[in-house]
């Protein structure tokens, strides 16, 4: 099993961590897009990118600018 964390730490070893950089591309590589209208069946397929996203912001080394959709 890949480790899509360290996947997406690789992603900065151009702009570094301290710089501020979009990571939807690396999301929508990596996880499917929900396709539901229904809210709760959207929240079901988007439950993977949305464990992902928490799992990274608990780690302390990623900070999620709360403003912005995740």
């Amino acid at each position: 099993m890949e480790n899509l964390y360290l996947k997406l730490l690789q992603e900065f070893e151009k702009t570094g961590l301290s710089s501020k950089k979009s990571i939807s591309k690396f999301m929508e590589q990596n996880f499917k897009k929900p396709k539901s209208n229904k809210k709760n069946e959207w929240q079901s397929e988007n439950a993977d990118a949305d464990s992902f996203l928490f799992e990274c912001k608990n780690t302390g080394h990623l900070k999620f600018d709360e403003r912005q959709k995740i």
